[in-house]
């Protein structure tokens, strides 16, 4: 399952069951009985909400930051793309099989603008809004062959674009059917999450963290989290190496202090926390 061939046979098999994946939507489920926005609360009447989330799947998410998550037993969703997943499909089932992390969608091959450097067979510019979605269909099938968790997933749109070919497919996506919830981009400001009635499920900001970043700058984030009692969303990608990494040291420091303000802190899945809001109305 590991070789290139395998893998790429793989791929097609997907992409030729997901080619009509408009056909399978999960529409008209019936909803659970929501409450108002007026009366919101966190779970357990803790004061904020925090989500850490790794994108691309990488060999150092394996090696070093589930581990240290599992060390503070804190939960982490982790968005994979076939690409990287390939070689590290073993490593992704036992994961699943804690029942700790959430994995999730991240496109089958993470197409990105050709301005960020990416060869036109997978730069969006040259994506449909068709392309993009039997893209997404294929993932969910990859990771339900991983975790056997069958259904919608939720979403990360690689490196933070939401444009094919020009045109915005959020309105597509959130009509296919295919993803419940989707994590984008913002910075430092933006993704500090205050109203909770306005958020947006299918465009939710997050603070990609920058390159290098030191256990400070991450703490400093999480105190104007909770200061204000919102929900904030960290964007992680190499962890002690890879790219756009922070070493395992500030991850580890970084840990301990939720860890340490876990009474006031819920700390949760991306899935998890946007379920709970869902809620209310």
């Amino acid at each position: 399952m590991t070789s290139p061939l395998r893998f790429l046979i793989l791929v097609a098999v997907i992409l030729s069951q997901t080619l009509f994946y408009s056909c399978n939507r999960n529409e008209g489920e019936e909803q659970s009985e929501q409450k108002s926005f007026k009366d919101f609360e966190w779970p357990d009447k803790k004061k904020a909400a925090i989500c850490l989330t790794y994108d691309d799947g990488m060999q150092t998410h394996l090696d070093n930051a589930i581990p240290q998550l599992d060390s503070f037993n804190l939960p982490g969703t982790f968005y994979l793309n076939a690409v990287q997943a390939r070689d590290m499909v073993a490593g992704w089932k036992n994961v699943s099989e804690t029942g700790h992390h959430e994995l999730a969608n991240h496109t089958l091959f993470h197409p990105c603008p050709s301005d960020m450097g990416w060869q036109k067979e997978v730069a969006t510019d040259f994506y449909t809004k068709d392309k993009i979605l039997t893209e997404i269909a294929g993932m969910n099938t990859l990771l339900a062959a991983i975790d056997g968790e069958e259904g919608q997933r939720s979403f990360a749109f690689p490196c933070n674009n939401t444009a094919v070919g020009g045109e915005s497919y959020l309105e597509d996506l959130e009509k296919s059917g295919l993803i419940s919830f989707a994590r984008g981009g913002g910075d430092s400001t933006s993704s500090i999450i205050t109203n909770m009635e306005n958020i947006a499920p299918f465009h939710v900001p997050s603070w990609p963290v920058p390159e290098g970043s030191s256990d400070a700058i991450l703490i400093e984030h999480g105190e104007q989290i909770l200061k204000n009692k919102a929900f904030g969303i960290f964007q992680f990608h190499g962890v002690g190496g890879q790219w756009i990494s922070i070493s395992d040291s500030t991850h580890v420091e970084f840990l301990t202090w939720l860890k340490a303000h876990e009474e006031e802190i819920w700390i949760g899945t991306f899935s998890e926390i946007m379920t709970h809001i869902q809620k209310y109305k």
